[in-house]
């Protein structure tokens, strides 16, 4: 303590509060000529207050001290009184008075004495104590929730019912061809015996395969349950390209919406090229089209010959040229062989490679049970051997 306020006390304690007007009057002369603080006269106010220096409220304090009501337990004072510059300024613009302090959470007050106390409710339990003179500290907890815990549509809540004790918090999923919506809470148990609303929900999937599209196939939209929201990736065979950017996707109702995007071919490449009869065009891109400049070679099947000049088509300008390629049977020359007591039918001289007879037998010769019918090869030949035979 100061050693100007440790003599002011001194003072204080030798005249008493008889003469506190005059002790006033010298401690103001006294501050005047040390340059000390203003003192402040005795509190007029009939309410019982607490002061800040530990003086009686009926006696002079010191500057910057504050007196505030003596409240009971349980209440608080609405305000104060401030010494300043010699005289006592409000810290508040309420009245003077003790107003009862709010309980925590699932607790109850309750009076105690002059004051209140705060009780837990029943079934919870807690330290509740009061702090500083203005408010409660502490918490009840325990408990249990008798109901059950809010279900979301088309959700299951796990480890939580009837009985789950305070603290318990939902495990939510979602049913088959749902999946959870990454925003929300779960629901939890809460002191009081209450479950916390939940603000988790199920949406639906997109079920099986999105609508196929010609030419081409889709990327990250290729499983049985696709989450709303995915955007198929479309991903074109050979040289095509998509059409747009107005891809399939999985919309948040859990249906397909089909895009307008399709596969295509650029400007200025071919499409497929021509067919062949007894052969193939053979290339990169020969089958679904090709950019230009591509070249395509003709193939013919084992059983025919080329029979055009070129064998080489290229596309120029959107268009393959030249198309006059063609590919012709193999024959066999000369007569199949003949059968006695028969007559081989359908075929002949210059039957194409492939060709096969019919072996017919004249009465009373009959066609025997096992064999193969004579056949013109690819390399220009019958068949000869295990042929059917006409007997008695």
């Amino acid at each position: 303590m100061r050693p100007w306020a440790s003599a002011t006390l001194l003072l204080l304690a030798l005249t008493g509060s008889a003469v506190g007007a005059g002790v006033l009057s010298d401690m103001a002369r006294a501050n005047r000529r040390l340059r000390l603080p203003q003192s402040c006269p005795p509190l007029s106010e009939a309410i019982p207050m607490r002061c800040s220096d530990g003086i009686s409220q009926r006696q002079p304090h010191f500057a910057e001290t504050v007196c505030e009501p003596h409240c009971a337990v349980g209440k608080f004072p609405s305000g104060g009184r401030k010494c300043l510059h010699g005289k006592w300024e409000a810290t508040d613009l309420r009245d003077l008075d003790c107003i009862v302090a709010p309980c925590p959470p699932h607790s109850v007050l309750a009076p105690a004495g002059k004051g209140f106390k705060c009780l837990c409710e029943p079934g919870l339990s807690g330290d509740l104590a009061w702090t500083d003179g203005h408010h409660w500290t502490g918490a009840c907890r325990g408990g249990v929730c008798k109901g059950r815990p809010p279900v979301a549509p088309n959700g299951v809540q796990n480890n939580c019912g009837p009985g789950s004790p305070v603290g318990t918090t939902c495990i939510f999923s979602c049913k088959d061809g749902y999946e959870i919506n990454d925003f929300g809470e779960q629901s939890r148990c809460e002191n009081g015996g209450t479950w916390s609303k939940l603000t988790k929900s199920c949406r639906k999937k997109c079920w099986g395969l999105p609508p196929p599209t010609e030419n081409g196939s889709y990327k990250y939209c290729n499983t049985f349950e696709t989450s709303p929201g995915t955007k198929c990736q479309l991903i074109c065979n050979g040289f095509l390209k998509p059409s747009s950017a107005d891809v399939t996707q999985c919309d948040w109702s859990g249906n397909w919406i089909k895009g307008a995007a399709e596969c295509v071919r650029p400007e200025g490449t071919c499409g497929p090229p021509p067919t062949v009869r007894h052969g193939t065009l053979v290339g990169e891109n020969c089958t679904t089209g090709a950019p230009a400049g591509s070249t395509c070679t003709l193939q013919c099947d084992d059983t025919a010959v080329k029979s055009s000049a070129g064998s080489e088509s290229v596309c120029v300008g959107g268009s393959w040229t030249p198309t006059t390629y063609k590919c012709k049977r193999k024959l066999c020359n000369g007569l199949p062989p003949s059968v006695l007591g028969g007559v081989q039918m359908h075929c002949g001289q210059f039957s194409a490679s492939g060709s096969a007879c019919k072996l017919v037998c004249f009465p009373p010769y009959k066609k025997s049970e096992t064999g193969v019918e004579t056949t013109c090869l690819v390399n220009g030949t019958w068949t000869t051997e295990n042929l059917y035979s006409c007997g008695i």
